[in-house]
């Protein structure tokens, strides 16, 4: 892949500032976007290996990964988005989205409404055979169930939810005392 735009500082990864557009192998532009102490800002353009345009976004700014994590909300809206063959499908950031990633491994659809994701989106993997189904309201996650290839489901609130000890933390202190063996050299 082929960068052009500046770097403020490499501490130990890049940190990307100010306007930079990628190209992919073939040397077509993959994306254009705008960077601010290496987090994406403003309006960002996407293209598809074919060239044309993917999506349009709006990175809002003041929003931390931390918060997709907690709060459930997107760090930005979509404002347009085009099949591979440049029909536009999501116009001012409504309508139904079929989005694939760039492996061809995940397909996702639903609908969005003011930017963000709304009622119910589908996705499979299509190399494990595992699909899921997520309700949104307004860009926030109300519930998801993911389906097994054996056909086992799995419901969830919260799009990553950090591993958590059985019983919590103050359980992983007492499994931990009971089970710690202190060496009788030391």
């Amino acid at each position: 892949r082929k960068f052009i735009g500046e770097a403020s500082s490499f501490n130990p990864y890049l940190v990307y500032e100010g306007p930079s557009i990628r190209f992919n192998k073939t040397g077509k532009k993959s994306e254009q976007v705008t960077y601010k102490h290496g987090i994406p800002t403003g309006t960002a353009y996407y293209f598809y290996p074919n060239g044309k345009i993917k999506k349009v976004l709006n990175y809002i700014p003041h929003t931390t990964k931390d918060n997709i994590k907690k709060e459930q909300i997107a760090d930005y809206n979509v404002q347009e988005y085009f099949d591979s063959t440049g029909v536009q499908t999501v116009i001012e950031g409504n309508g139904y989205a079929i989005i694939t990633d760039e492996d061809g491994m995940l397909r996702e659809e639903g609908k969005y409404y003011a930017g963000v994701k709304d009622s119910i989106w589908r996705g499979l993997y299509k190399e494990s055979g595992h699909s899921y189904e997520e309700v949104y309201k307004h860009g926030n996650l109300i519930s998801g169930v993911q389906i097994l290839q054996d056909g086992s489901k799995f419901n969830y609130t919260e799009l990553q939810e950090e591993p958590q000890f059985n019983g919590g933390i103050k359980q992983f202190y007492i499994y931990l005392s009971n089970n710690y063996i202190y060496p009788q050299d030391a």
